[in-house]
């Protein structure tokens, strides 16, 4: 979302950035909602992936946003 959001200025584009916003919050709401009840049903064998999915994700968003910086700070790679 942060970096969509320098892609355009335009309010229409704004407009689906918070509408997308919106959208997320109310997924994790119902999520988080609810993690009592999947908490139950989950073995500790299915928490244990999870946790390593969520690790994976964390990752490869760290990756994403050194590149990101590496392009900005070395213009030359950005080819």
């Amino acid at each position: 979302m942060i970096l969509d959001a320098h892609r355009a200025s335009d309010l229409a584009h704004y407009g689906i950035l918070a509408v997308e916003i919106g959208l997320l919050s109310s997924i994790l709401w119902v999520a988080l909602r609810l993690s009592l009840l999947i908490a139950r049903r989950i073995t500790a064998n299915g928490i244990n992936k999870s946790i390593r999915i969520m690790g994976l994700i964390r990752a490869a968003i760290a990756v994403e946003f050194i590149a990101f910086g590496l392009k900005v700070l070395f213009p030359s790679l950005a080819s």
